[in-house]
């Protein structure tokens, strides 16, 4: 480098100049604490602000979801009926039992809830599953669609820039903003005075130099026996509690920094912002001998030539590459993910152990006018788009026909028997068909089918 010690000595020719930069960490790239994994949990929620997100999930879907609502509503065949047929069991108080299926209105409320629900589980599935049986349903439909297509395609390139972004992301990027936060620096002697000079730095933020190590004790690293080009980057510290050993940026030239990613050294420090200042470097030139030189150099520097033999000189990081086209994501980065999974899966185990099966038994029980119990139990339990499953329903020896709505006497023979063996006994106990086989060889009509609901 050309400094005025060197120049007083002979002549100088400048070659190029290195710049001097701010080095700081890359963010997230020291010890993980609670603010990092929160930050890191809402990365994925980067890609819209607050309002837009506001605007997707308290305006669009809701609305979306209603107008389908709005459509399908009472529709033949649509997953929005005003009524529903549920089985109705009698049994007086001398313990006969009679059952019929009856039509019971819909709450309203429970249609409204379901259309926000498959709105929102539309916009996760990334599509509306959910059967469409009415013109101005399926004119809606197109709208939900197109919003989902375009707001994913946007989110998710929008992400993946971030994502890439983030990976080489600095928490600051100036020396100006270090200098408000209250950072300190570390720095040789002859940078260090730039900054104080330049920048108004005070000298008790700039790191001094190593007395134990033949420093004087002043503002920047000038020791012989501390590597001090070498101290600007190992004394880096995120945080510390000793500013007079450490510091949390640096103030080095790019060369310097070039030179150790080349060796795979401090790979988790970055430059950030534009040029602090500007080193000189050059060749001494012999004094008898300048003139010619000076002109023969200024030539070879005009021309590129020593433009592109510097280029080509220069050390290639071997520093692992952090950002990019198909870089992977780490942990971390996917903590948000993670939170939103299993909050939803944690959510779903709290409904179920609320909601027990033989809970729901007990409270569909009334006594009827006669002394005896009346309980209602549904026909059909429907998936999470609304549709019931395509089975057959057998009761008692009677099948249900969804299409007149009543119980029709069937017999039922042993070939149709067979695939009811995972059905459920309308007390919810599994039906056992090597007991029922077994009852019936005793008996010599065994075309009956014993008490219960076999689906099929």
């Amino acid at each position: 480098s050309i400094n005025e010690k060197r120049s007083s000595v002979t002549t100088m020719f400048e070659m190029t100049s290195d710049p001097v930069y701010l080095i700081t960490h890359v963010e997230g790239s020291g010890e993980t604490d609670w603010e990092s994994f929160s930050t890191a949990a809402i990365t994925i929620f980067q890609p819209f602000t607050p309002e837009a997100w506001t605007m997707i999930f308290l305006f669009c879907l809701p609305i979306l979801g209603l107008l389908m609502l709005f459509h399908e509503y009472g529709a033949p065949g649509s997953a929005y009926p005003r009524n529903e047929s549920i089985l109705v069991e009698n049994e007086d108080s001398q313990g006969r039992i009679s059952t019929e299926v009856i039509q019971r209105p819909i709450p309203l409320y429970k249609n409204i809830c379901n259309s926000l629900y498959m709105g929102t589980l539309s916009f996760f599935g990334g599509s509306y599953d959910q059967s469409v049986v009415s013109v101005g349903g399926k004119i809606n439909l197109l709208a939900i669609a197109s919003f989902i297509m375009l707001i994913l395609a946007v989110y998710t390139a929008n992400l993946a820039a971030i994502l890439t972004q983030d990976a080489n992301k600095t928490s600051i990027d100036s020396i100006e903003m270090a200098a408000k936060q209250g950072m300190n620096f570390c720095a040789e002697r002859k940078i260090a005075q730039i900054a104080m000079e330049s920048y108004g730095i005070d000298p008790r933020k700039i790191v001094s130099d190593p007395i134990e190590l033949g420093g004087d004790g002043q503002p920047g690293f000038n020791c012989p026996k501390c590597k001090a080009r070498e101290r600007v980057f190992t004394n880096m510290r995120q945080s510390h509690s000793d500013p007079s050993l450490y510091c949390n940026a640096a103030i080095a030239s790019e060369e310097d920094l070039d030179t150790f990613h080349r060796y795979e050294k401090h790979c988790n420090k970055v430059k950030v912002g534009n040029p602090i200042t500007y080193r000189s470097l050059g060749i001494p030139i012999y004094d008898k001998h300048s003139d010619a030189l000076v002109s023969l150099l200024h030539k070879i520097k005009a021309e590129g030539v020593m433009t592109s033999t510097l280029k080509a000189s220069r050390p290639e990081s071997q520093c692992p590459e952090t950002g990019g086209e198909g870089s992977a994501l780490n942990v971390q980065q996917l903590t948000g993910v993670w939170v939103i999974t299993f909050s939803f899966a944690l959510f779903a185990l709290l409904v179920r152990f609320a909601s027990r099966p033989e809970r729901n038994l007990r409270c569909n029980q009334v006594e009827n006018a006669s002394g005896g119990r009346e309980r209602v139990l549904m026909l059909y339990r429907y998936d999470q788009w609304g549709n019931a499953p395509p089975n057959t329903v057998v009761v008692d020896g009677y099948r249900y026909d969804a299409d007149s709505d009543e119980l029709q006497e069937v017999a039922v023979s042993d070939n149709e028997r067979r695939p009811f063996a995972h059905g459920f006994n309308i007390k919810g106990s599994h039906y056992d068909f090597d007991r029922i086989e077994e009852e019936e060889a005793a008996k010599e009509d065994n075309s009956i089918v014993d008490e219960g609901i076999a689906v099929n």
